[in-house]
């Protein structure tokens, strides 16, 4: 069935009969899916739909379009536009409340409740990009899906009753006021904030009832499973200090401990450490104030491990273990441990480029990490020390290598089963390195499925871009993301170069770009690579996806390409336009930008509700 889903997906994408020249504005019932794009197509990597979708993501479906409008010029620091979000309350995600968990007891509770399948934690394999939209839940709408927490609050409340004197620091015979103190501690840590006092009043009630007929010990118990259930621990809050709200940015400043929340999730997907609450407290944290704070935890190993996780996430990475290709077609893939190799080599080179260069070179370091089964798919010699288990850096060749476009890991996660797939390769940088909006084809499509395979193994990438760009009900799509998959031609199903095609076919990787890169003709990936360095595209896309991110899966409006509807976008340019101020333009210093925008530490009124 996967293997099925993909083939029809590239089959869309062969003939696309009616692709209509809109702009996506919310998810429909049919039809191709783009990478990363909510909707009900279904995905390569089981995510749920009923359409074929790419890579991995379900995809949106067949609605009619939006209409043109004028777009009014972003008008500086008072317009409207530079606050995206609203006030809220949101769930934590799964891996948030694990860390949360962490933080309260130890370590081996956290990773019990993970192996016991006490609560269902995401995987990072499951992770999807950005974590939040792809929660299995979302919200407690009832006590059915609220037994779920309630399961996990009475196996950490066993914990602590188990491991009291450890936890709680109550040696000997416990008393009432070591345990009602560690009570205080423990929601104060749990609820990322000082206790309130009807909060306070209401523990106390709660052991103090408990007490009637429990130990000390048991009453702990009751009281740390009350604590884990209720709202402040199982949610974020980010109401905002209307008494400080401003027309510069136009909105309600995140209350100092809803700031402090808001940049520990962000950054390490964990609660709040000693330096943020403590700034919190003194009334010091404030939108205009993050900046140490963010380049504090930005050097810790925590941060830089997560957002390398993130990372990977955004350019799937992370599901290169579920990718299957063919060992008939390319048979270095037997036994599976390639993609093993591949993902760790991504994984060292993403978090070394992330962490001592700059943001473009994710797409220009020539720099990886190889072992001695990487180097013979690169066509390089092993580098000295590395063996079938050890990796070592090297550098790969200058004609032949840029970054994660040219990636083996990067590329095999692009690929079918038995072979290589222009649509899906051109789908894949489309999404993860420009974002432009595609819109799915007609429904036409689906009839033409069996056509569209005899044509693919007929024709080149270059006879299959010719062949498209001759049919207009094809062409105003495909001109948008074609070249990006021709570019991509000389490397096979694996990433390995070549010159000849399955077939045996010569290949002329020479394209010319979109209108959204200017255009131009190149001649394969490396000039690929430089062109989107020139451009804005790939950090506006990087700004948009990272405020996206850091908004709990906002909407947040891009930049407008080439053939795109007019948008003022007008967060995101005032990140970038920070960015772009830097003399080192780094990705800890697009976090940066990103948390000391307005749309980060500023929240609009909540819209009124019907009665």
């Amino acid at each position: 069935m996967r293997l099925k889903t993909a083939l029809i997906a590239v089959a869309m994408g062969a003939v696309c009969m009616g692709c209509q020249k809109r702009e996506l504005k919310q998810p429909g019932t049919g039809g191709a899916g783009v990478i990363g794009t909510p909707g009900t197509g279904g995905g390569m990597t089981g995510d749920p739909g009923t359409g074929g979708g790419v890579i991995g993501v379900s995809g949106g479906g067949g609605g009619g379009g939006s209409a043109v409008v004028p777009v009014t010029p972003c008008a500086g620091p008072t317009d409207l536009r530079m606050v995206v979000e609203q006030q809220r309350t949101r769930l934590l995600t799964s891996t948030q409340i694990l860390n949360m968990i962490r933080a309260l007891t130890d370590d081996a509770e956290a990773d019990a409740v993970v192996k016991e399948a006490i609560f269902q934690v995401t995987s990072d394999f499951q992770m999807r990009f950005p974590p939040a939209r792809y929660e299995s839940i979302k919200s407690i709408p009832d006590s059915t899906t609220m037994f779920v927490f309630v399961f996990l609050a009475r196996h950490v409340a066993k914990y602590v009753f188990d491991n009291f004197a450890t936890l709680t620091g109550c040696a000997g015979a416990a008393t009432d006021s070591c345990a009602t103190s560690y009570l205080t501690t423990f929601a104060e840590r749990a609820y990322r904030r000082p206790i309130e006092d009807l909060e306070r009043s209401d523990l106390f009630a709660r052991y103090t009832s408990a007490r009637i007929s429990a130990s000390v010990e048991n009453s702990v118990r009751q009281v740390v499973e009350a604590i884990l259930i209720a709202p402040p621990f199982l949610y974020r809050y980010e109401l905002g200090d209307s008494t400080r709200a401003s027309s510069a940015p136009p909105g309600a400043p995140l209350k100092p401990y809803e700031l402090a929340s808001a940049i520990s999730f962000f950054l390490t997907d964990g609660p709040p450490d000693q330096p943020l609450l403590d700034a919190a407290r003194a009334g010091t944290l404030t939108p205009e104030t993050v900046g140490p704070h963010v380049e504090r935890l930005l050097l810790t190993e925590t941060a830089r491990a997560w957002l390398t996780k993130i990372m990977e996430t955004l350019f799937t990475l992370n599901q290169l273990p579920g990718v299957i290709i063919d060992p008939s077609v390319a048979p270095a893939v037997e036994g599976g441990q390639i993609y093993g190799d591949m993902l760790t080599e991504a994984h060292m080179f993403v978090d070394s480029v992330l962490w001592s260069g700059a943001l473009t070179d994710l797409l220009t370091s020539r720099a990886t990490y190889l072992n001695t089964t990487l180097a013979k798919i690169y066509g390089v010699p092993v580098p000295p020390g590395a063996t079938d288990t050890t990796f070592v850096r090297a550098m790969l060749p200058v004609a032949e290598r840029s970054g994660l476009l040219t990636n083996a890991g990067f590329l095999t996660r692009a690929a079918r089963a038995t072979g290589v797939s222009l649509m899906t390769r051109a789908f894949f940088i489309n999404f993860t390195m420009v974002g432009r909006d595609v819109p799915p084809p007609a429904e036409a499509i689906w009839q033409q499925e069996s056509d569209a395979y005899r044509l693919l193994d007929m024709q080149t990438a270059q006879e299959q871009v010719a062949y498209r760009a001759a049919r207009p009900q094809c062409a105003d799509c495909h001109m948008h993301f074609d070249p990006y998959g021709q570019a991509l031609d000389r490397y096979d199903i694996i990433g390995r170069l070549r010159t000849a095609d399955e077939r045996g076919r010569p290949i002329d990787g020479h394209t010319t770009l979109p209108p959204a890169l200017g255009g131009v003709p190149i001649s394969g990936a490396i000039e690929l690579a430089q062109n989107l360095v020139r451009s804005d595209v790939f950090v506006q896309w990087m700004a948009t996806e990272m405020l996206s991110y850091g908004l709990i899966d906002t909407h947040v409006e891009r930049p407008g390409l080439s053939g795109d509807p007019p948008r003022a976008a007008c967060a995101v340019n005032d990140i970038v336009r920070r960015f772009q101020s830097r003399s080192a333009r780094t990705f800890s210093g697009l976090l940066q930008d990103v948390a000391a925008s307005p749309s980060f530490g500023y929240r609009r009124p909540a819209a009124p509700t019907a009665p």
